[in-house]
């Protein structure tokens, strides 16, 4: 044991001991990470606790989105923010004047949605299932959620959407891609 007199801080000099178990040498692989519905909602349960919020698509684009929407959505449209995070773009829509109502699978994200959202009169709520919500919506959005859905599940969620939507209604979507998002001729 060493004591640097300074700092005050202390190092202990020990020699390593080869432990045969944890021999290095030879990692082995790691193995693949298999999805399930339950590990996809404990991350972003935990992406909702993180700072990485602040990354998050809706975050960062909400109020240009609405520059490049608005002109699809009907005058005092009902519209459902489908996978709607944190709120970011739901909470742009609600100062536009919308109707807006949240479906989100991860029930941190949706705590911080409803925290946010509760008090605009023209919040609608929290969506928790397409079997359990009468109502049908003019619009849904669907912004950079389609490829978060485990392939299994996407029948479902499709029908789920389906199932949402007026019979006339519109719905707009993106996932991601290289085109230049600012374009006003970019569709997916």
């Amino acid at each position: 044991r060493r004591q640097y007199p300074r700092t005050g801080c202390c190092t202990l000099n020990l020699k390593p001991r080869y432990n045969k178990e944890l021999d290095m040498s030879k990692p082995e692989p790691p193995l693949p990470l298999s999805w399930t519905p339950e590990l996809v909602q404990k991350f972003w349960d935990m992406f909702a606790l993180s700072p990485l919020t602040f990354m998050s698509f809706g975050k960062q684009i909400s109020r240009n989105l609405l520059n490049i929407i608005q002109r699809y959505l009907p005058e005092n449209a009902c519209i459902l923010d489908f996978g709607g995070g944190d709120g970011d773009i739901a909470e742009v829509l609600l100062q536009a004047g919308y109707e807006v109502a949240i479906y989100e699978n991860s029930s941190e994200r949706s705590n911080n949605a409803l925290s946010k959202l509760h008090s605009y009169k023209n919040f609608l709520g929290y969506i928790h299932s397409s079997n359990t919500h009468k109502n049908k919506f003019d619009v849904i959005l669907c912004f950079e959620v389609l490829e978060h859905i485990l392939e299994q599940d996407i029948p479902q969620a499709m029908n789920n959407i389906i199932h949402l939507l007026k019979r006339d209604g519109t719905l707009l979507g993106t996932i991601p891609s290289n085109k230049n998002c600012w374009s006003d001729n970019v569709f997916a």
